[in-house]
């Protein structure tokens, strides 16, 4: 949680946060440089399920704390 929490804060969303756990931040970083985003096999590979699975859970217990 303390690496995701590091991911979070050096690039300021958590989408590429998450791709940068996965993925690594050295080709997250090339990802957006060249693409400007990440493109939607990136995101939906990782970051999109987790953030959908997060969604899920906040909408059955209410509020819960990210990053």
């Amino acid at each position: 949680s303390q690496y995701l929490a590091y991911l979070h804060r050096e690039f300021g969303r958590m989408d590429y946060a998450l791709t940068a756990y996965n993925r690594g931040p050295h080709a997250t970083r090339y990802l957006v440089d060249r693409f400007g985003r990440l493109p939607p096999p990136i995101y939906d590979f990782y970051a999109g399920k987790v953030l959908g699975y997060y969604e899920k859970l906040k909408a059955m217990y209410g509020k819960l704390p990210m990053g």
